[in-house]
């Protein structure tokens, strides 16, 4: 293998290059692994490695006056490596001392091949293959020896209202490696943009060549031979065309029970038909729903798209908002449920309908104020406000609960304002044998009642039932009844008290003494009372047996 190497050799590589320098050049070859010099009796032969980078200082070492250009030095380093990047440690270095670069030399290479490279001091090249140090590191693995050539075309641009623009008075120099210039004063490298109608973009392009080893070539816009040239242009404006349609929305705000609009009439100018505008109402009334229609206005003098000149044109409203139904999204019920079958009611989520806001739930949760006014139609077609537990699938329909001590508070109350002798405060019917109201407290009552009648109770068992321990049940006026059991049945032991209602004194019957004569006389003028009407008589039943007590009107 030739002893030159890549930038990244392995070992195997190292020794086979070394293995070769010793095998063709004999044992007076040297190689320095640390500064990349392959020397042989006469000095420098060649390098190991991929770059040459050089400095200028003006002592021996470097350190005093280092520096990347050659401007009044008296030394110049030299660092053989892999990296491209040039080290700024002048320790890095070896130096070698020159008659001086003043203002006018400046150190030239060549490069023959097998990274083998030469340099030449003086203020221009010796020949056409020596390059001049570019301050940069040099790929020694580039030969400069070859007859190559490098071609380009760099161009400018310049933008003008139409006629071309002077031309350039300086040159501008071409970087061969990079392909890097700068254009004159007033002009770009590459073509810009720029949309002012009527403008032309003009350029210049000079072609230009060089040897491969050439770093750097001038770029001679002043030459005349090199024509500006139009490279693009914008197109002037033009007319103005005719006035075309312009689109406008109208909107309707309607209750959300009326039909869909009709479609509007066109209208003059660009105005909204009667009762709608061409404002969008930032917010829609609760019931009712937005409209909107599409309107084409034809500002022309003439007919377009069979729109008078002038005139609005309005398309069929369509609606923005609508209410319909609500159901949740696990609502299982018929859509929509049918009020009074339960069936269809589902057994979780809710409906509410839009028609009639009927709502159809599992659970309500509440902690304000509930009220109810409907009309529900309950057994033997008698209406109530609430129906509870209709589907009988509860034990109970409704349950209450109160810890209030007043007399008008109760877990469950019931109030009926009519003026009149009928209607009921609380109403309790068992259809089967048990008990239509029943009333349990351990104190206070278990069944309070005020009205025409207090409490009433029908049932084939039991009407009204009460257990307390200060009454079972207790009313503040007169009981009635038409059963004569009820009567036979009242039981207290052999006394019967009442209250009279002019003295709180008790008054009792009591069954006298059942000896002495038969007849009783009394006498008529000793009666009480200033009536003449005769005499009536009082019965009692005491044990199966009928007695009479003579009473006088008062």
């Amino acid at each position: 293998m030739p002893f030159s190497l890549t930038s990244n050799p392995n070992l195997n590589e190292i020794s086979d290059a070394i293995n070769y320098l010793l095998n063709n050049f004999g044992s007076n070859v040297s190689i320095d692994i640390q500064t990349g010099i392959i020397a042989g009796p006469s000095g420098r032969i060649s390098n190991l490695y991929k770059y040459i980078s050089i400095k200028y200082a003006t002592s021996y070492d470097g350190s005093v006056g280092f520096a990347n250009v050659p401007t009044n030095a008296t030394y110049y380093g030299i660092r053989n490596s892999n990296d491209s990047t040039e080290s700024t440690n002048p320790a890095d270095y070896i130096w070698y001392k020159t008659t001086g670069f003043g203002t006018t030399n400046y150190l030239y290479y060549i490069v023959a091949g097998g990274r083998q490279i030469d340099f030449y001091l003086s203020p221009t090249a010796p020949s056409a293959y020596y390059v001049r140090d570019p301050g940069t590191a040099i790929d020694i693995d580039i030969v400069t020896t070859t007859s190559t050539q490098n071609v380009a075309i760099p161009a400018i641009y310049q933008w003008t209202s139409g006629t071309a623009p002077a031309r350039p008075s300086t040159t501008s120099t071409y970087t061969w490696a990079t392909g890097s210039y700068s254009a004159p004063s007033g002009w770009t490298t590459t073509p810009s943009t720029n949309s002012t109608p009527g403008y032309v973009q003009w350029a210049i392009f000079v072609p230009i060549t060089a040897n491969s080893n050439t770093a750097t070539s001038v770029i001679d816009w002043t030459n005349t031979g090199y024509a500006i040239v139009q490279f693009s242009s914008n197109g002037a404006t033009g007319t103005t065309g005719s006035t075309g349609l312009s689109s406008l929305t109208a909107y309707l705000q309607q209750n959300q029970a009326s039909g869909v609009p009709a479609t509007p009439s066109n209208t003059t100018g660009p105005v909204a038909p009667t009762g709608w505008t061409l404002t969008a109402p930032g917010s829609v009334t609760v019931g009712n729903v937005i409209w909107y229609s599409f309107g084409q206005y034809n500002g022309s003098s003439g007919t377009i798209n069979g729109i008078p000149a002038g005139q609005t044109q309005w398309g069929a409203p369509v609606a923005a908002s609508v209410f319909q139904d609500i159901r949740s999204d696990n609502w299982n019920g018929s859509t929509p449920p049918t009020p009074g079958t339960p069936a269809t009611y589902g057994t979780a989520g809710y409906y509410i309908s839009r028609t009639n806001g009927t709502m159809w739930l599992n659970s309500v949760y509440g902690r304000g104020i509930a009220q109810f006014d409907g009309a529900n139609t309950g057994v033997s077609g008698v209406t109530s406000a609430i129906l509870a537990n209709y589907s009988l699938a509860q034990q109970t329909g409704v349950e209450g609960y109160t810890n209030n001590t007043f007399l008008t508070s109760a877990a469950i109350r019931g109030f009926n304002s009519s003026s009149g002798s009928g209607g009921n405060g609380i109403y309790g019917q068992h259809a089967g044998s048990g008990t239509g109201v029943l009333g349990l407290c351990s104190s206070g009552n278990g069944v309070y009642g005020v009205g025409i009648n207090g409490v009433y109770g029908s049932g084939s068992t039991t009407g009204v039932y009460g257990s307390g321990s200060s009454f079972g049940l207790y009313s503040a006026g007169p009981i009635g009844t038409s059963s004569n059991s009820f009567v036979n049945n009242l039981y207290a032991n052999y006394s019967y008290i009442m209250i009279g209602a002019a003295s709180s004194t008790t008054l009792y019957f009591y069954q006298g003494p059942t000896t002495g004569a038969s007849l009783a006389t009394f006498n008529g003028a000793n009666k009480p009372g200033t009536s003449s009407v005769s005499n009536s008589w009082l019965e009692f039943i005491i044990n199966g047996v009928s007695y009479q007590i003579p009473v006088w009107a008062s």
